[in-house]
């Protein structure tokens, strides 16, 4: 029968120091460890964790784990272990026998691999675990990998070259912001102040008196707001503008200017209607919704509707189409943007993420846009017949 998780349970994992960080930024889970990290103070979104090998110069070595000297001396947490411990060790430390299942779990993946390194880290959230909320009391061992939370300034302190070697840091593994009850004030803060910018700048097309609270103002006080309370750092803010999908959106704006003003637009819309005349109010829906989908892929949808939309009514009228169905046709077209990661901000945030170039684009989205436009004209033809 399938178990139902509930609060408070335990899950074991095994992982990389790179699959911990991972799991510590789910929402929901938290590390019996987590709470080590608290005492590192302020400065959580600067800090980072990083894997590290007991040096047989450590003074560590030998005695029981002192969190707290690692916290004043390292300025470092523990997060998680990968010991080479005996079983009488083990016995010595605060954490009695439970600690022993480690113990042998652990010799009986050492048995299973060929290299010693290869062997996966053992985070402290596992079940036989779930007594100890730290590595207090473990006795440590020259070769320990310790996975520890340290501002990338502590790197190369004379305690860290005493005690650590083989430092590395694990990618993206700034401390996820979630989880404390100042993380869900902020995010409280973060949404009702998201949610005020777009109502004030709402009722400023309303009311003259607010005319000043444009969008732009309203952010600019938003992301001031953010700086402030610590939902955000000025680096976080930098490193979330992406200048290749920005420098790309600007530069489309003098193509459509340019296609504007020699008269493309309108050219392309009577050249295609007197094409697909022969197929009636299914071809000039046709006929708009290749304008719009070409355009719409090249340039801002925004500026394509304002293009078109004269046309459209034109077009309307010319061919007895119900104004509201070329409308409707209209605004589908501009919207369906699946064929050049230009047309649309969103096709550029994903390209660098999964590597994708412009053939992938036309590969798959030529077919969803095919798809789309028949279903488009079909429906505008059907509805508004």
């Amino acid at each position: 029968e399938a178990y139902r998780m509930k609060a408070g349970d335990v899950l074991i994992f095994r992982a990389t120091a790179e699959g911990i960080v991972s799991l510590r930024a789910q929402g929901g889970l938290n590390l019996v460890t987590e709470g080590e990290s608290t005492h590192l103070g302020v400065g959580r979104s600067s800090r980072q964790v990083f894997e590290v090998e007991l040096l047989a110069s450590s003074t560590l070595i030998g005695e029981p784990c002192d969190t707290g000297r690692l916290i004043a001396e390292n300025h470092a947490a523990v997060l998680a272990l990968r010991g080479r411990v005996s079983a009488a060790e083990m016995r010595a430390s605060r954490l009695g026998e439970t600690a022993l299942v480690v113990s042998r779990e652990r010799r009986q993946v050492m048995e299973n691999v060929d290299d010693a390194e290869d062997a996966p880290t053992r985070a402290l959230s596992y079940q036989e675990m779930a007594c100890a909320e730290s590595v207090e009391g473990v006795v440590l061992n020259e070769g320990d990998i310790l996975l520890l939370e340290a501002n990338p300034a502590e790197i190369g302190s004379d305690t860290w070259n005493n005690d650590f070697g083989i430092v590395r840091s694990v990618p993206k593994s700034t401390p996820p912001a979630m989880g404390r009850k100042r993380d869900t004030a902020r995010s409280f803060g973060a949404v009702i102040g998201a949610a005020a910018a777009i109502g004030i700048f709402v009722a400023s097309s309303m009311n003259h008196r607010l005319a000043n609270f444009t969008l732009t103002c309203n952010l600019i006080i938003l992301m001031t707001f953010f700086l402030a309370t610590g939902t955000m750092t000025l680096h976080g803010m930098y490193s979330a503008v992406n200048s290749p999908v920005l420098l790309t959106m600007v530069g489309a704006f003098p193509l459509g200017e340019a296609i504007q003003s020699v008269g493309l637009d309108v050219w392309a819309g009577k050249t295609l209607i007197k094409v697909f005349a022969p197929l009636g109010n299914f071809g000039c829906f046709l006929a708009i919704y290749l304008v719009c989908a070409v355009l719409s892929n090249l340039i801002s949808n925004i500026a394509v509707i304002a293009m078109v939309a004269p046309v459209s009514v034109q077009m309307a009228a010319a061919q007895n189409v119900p104004l509201r169905a070329m409308v409707i046709c209209t605004t589908l077209a501009t919207s369906a943007v699946f064929t050049f990661p230009i047309g649309h901000q969103t096709n550029l945030m994903v390209v660098p993420l999964g590597n994708y170039g412009w053939g992938d684009f036309l590969k798959v989205g030529t077919m969803f846009q095919i798809i789309h436009g028949i279903g488009c004209c079909f429906l505008c033809t059907v509805l508004f017949h």
